[in-house]
């Protein structure tokens, strides 16, 4: 939404007014804080092709670049708050170096999609569950209302013969349609290849963000053209004269028939994607965020196996949101995507997006499941463990294990069902926050750690499975070596303090050991034993 203001201050400052050339900075740092990298990368990326063409048709490149590149630099400065460990959290997730151009132009814009620009509801409706292209309605929605798309068109058309500012808009427009279409067109592996950042982002059809902001601007220009060519005509001065009313001209009169006309036309198809459920009914906590938040105190987690299924079940069983929403009210009680967050309820899980490698490689995201969620099968009506499955959640800390059919395991107690088949257990063999142990391993890679982790010789209360580190001085080479009898070792850990950015912990041993924090490693923790610095 403050793309077009990005482009009404370029357009300030090739006027004569350089300095609100700097506003767009300000601008950019305000969507760069928003936390959607994508859509400010797309506002910075547009923004600085618009000016480019502009400058050039104003001739006035010299003079306004350094101003335009100073104002690209101050929203990287307003904004390195946000920019600096987005960028630092890229490096250490999935995401680092790039994505692959699979995984880039997914869910590329298809050309059945064109006719939605006509009528929304071409290829279905996903309020019904009838959307028919593979992918994402919202994604591929684009509709901008008949009269602007018309006269942004036709009008854009006409227009370019004489007006150079239209022919840069709908040179824009063109090439963010282009690139939009994602694997559908080469273009867009070019822009993947030689356009710094666009391998780091997937659904390329965002970029119709920049298309119909063009088409808008089209049209609003053509509209303009056109009563200002109906003004001069003898036909409108005559009727105008009969209709006018005070404080309205007959072309303001036409101005605003022709603005409700659009506000109608979206309204009638945007207020459909909008559902509406009790507010009493979704803000009442489900019932296994009660049972929980009453039966503990202290630190654990939760985790939701399937939920992300479940979720994609209940859109099925709910025909859309134009039906009956109960299916959806049902599904709070899996406490995902994330909801786990609003009752203060620490989970394992969730709607995993820009997140650690690691992370997902145990727990999986949207995108595909963990190795957690391949630790257990289904037999009919009931839920399995393989080997390991329980030894690990209980070494994640996870205390609590909500699933969608019945879970047989011996470590485990049914607490209760609730909701649609959502069955919440209780974990009798979880291990506390902290730790210590008197022995490690140490293995090649994070695939062969989680394969040791739930080894039938693997105790998670005896040793710490270690990763092979440069500068790691601290582990001598070698796998399983002793550092202590492991026969007579006693530990006794308590969390004295526990709040962001800080955990302090009173240990106590009767021989040297490792200290084990269940919490997630990122770059830039330090650890001090008493005020000395220690190796993490």
């Amino acid at each position: 939404a403050w793309i077009p203001l990005v482009w009404l201050v370029i357009e300030l400052g090739l006027e004569g007014k350089r300095r609100y050339l700097l506003v767009a900075g300000v601008i950019w740092a305000i969507q760069w804080l928003a936390g959607s990298p994508q859509l400010a990368y797309y506002s910075v990326g547009a923004g600085l092709v618009y000016y480019l063409g502009r400058a050039i048709q104003t001739r006035q490149v010299r003079r306004t670049a350094p101003v335009m590149a100073l104002a690209v630099v101050l929203s990287f400065g307003l904004a390195a708050v946000q920019i600096w460990p987005t960028a630092e959290l890229t490096g250490f997730s999935e995401r680092a170096g790039g994505v692959s151009f699979e995984f880039a132009s997914s869910f590329g814009y298809e050309l059945q999609s064109l006719w939605t620009f006509l009528c929304p509801y071409a290829n279905g409706d996903p309020g019904t569950a009838s959307y028919q292209i593979q992918g994402l309605f919202w994604e591929d929605y684009a509709y901008i209302g008949l009269l602007p798309l018309i006269a942004g068109l036709v009008g854009g058309l006409w227009l370019a013969r004489k007006s150079g500012l239209v022919r840069l808009l709908l040179l824009i427009a063109g090439a963010a349609f282009v690139v939009g279409l994602g694997d559908n067109t080469p273009i867009f592996r070019l822009a993947y290849s030689w356009i710094p950042g666009m391998d780091l982002f997937r659904y390329p059809q965002r970029l119709q963000a920049v298309l119909t902001l063009c088409l808008a601007l089209t049209a609003a220009l053509s509209l303009t053209r056109f009563q200002n060519w109906l003004a001069q005509t003898a036909a409108w001065r005559t009727w105008s004269s009969r209709v006018s009313l005070p404080f309205l001209s007959g072309m303001t009169l036409l101005g605003i028939g022709m603005l409700s006309l659009v506000v109608a036309d979206l309204y009638f198809y945007h207020s459909r994607q909008h559902a509406i459920v009790d507010a009493e009914t979704w803000y009442d906590p489900p019932q296994t965020a009660q049972r929980i938040r009453q039966q503990d105190a202290g630190l654990y987690r939760v985790f939701s196996f399937g939920a992300v299924t479940r979720f994609r079940e209940t859109y099925s069983e709910a025909g859309g949101w134009e039906a009956d929403l109960q299916p959806y009210v049902a599904q709070r009680e899996f406490l995902q995507p994330n909801l786990n967050i609003l009752y203060d309820i620490p989970a394992a899980d969730g709607y995993l997006n820009l997140t650690p490698a690691h992370l997902t490689q145990v727990w999986g995201n949207e995108k595909g499941p963990g190795f957690v969620e391949l630790l257990v099968y289904s037999t009919g009506d009931r839920l399995l463990a393989r080997q390991g499955f329980g030894r690990l959640l209980s070494l994640y800390n996870v205390r609590y294990l909500i699933t969608y059919l019945p879970f047989q395991d011996d470590g485990f107690e049914l607490l209760g069902g609730y909701g649609s088949d959502a069955y919440l257990y209780e974990n009798k063999t979880v291990l506390p926050r902290a730790i210590v142990v008197p022995d490690y391993k140490l293995v090649s890679d994070t695939a062969a750690a989680l394969e040791a982790m739930v080894a039938p010789d693997f105790d998670p209360e005896r040793e710490v499975v270690l990763l092979p580190e440069e500068g790691r001085d601290a582990i001598a080479p070698g796998a399983g070596s002793t550092l202590s009898d492991p026969t007579s070792f006693a530990a006794d850990v308590e969390v004295t303090q526990y709040v962001p950015l800080r955990v302090v912990l009173q240990a106590e041993t009767n021989q040297p050991g490792f200290l084990v924090l269940i919490d997630l490693y990122y770059p830039g923790w330090e650890a001090t034993e008493d005020v000395d610095p220690v190796p993490i």
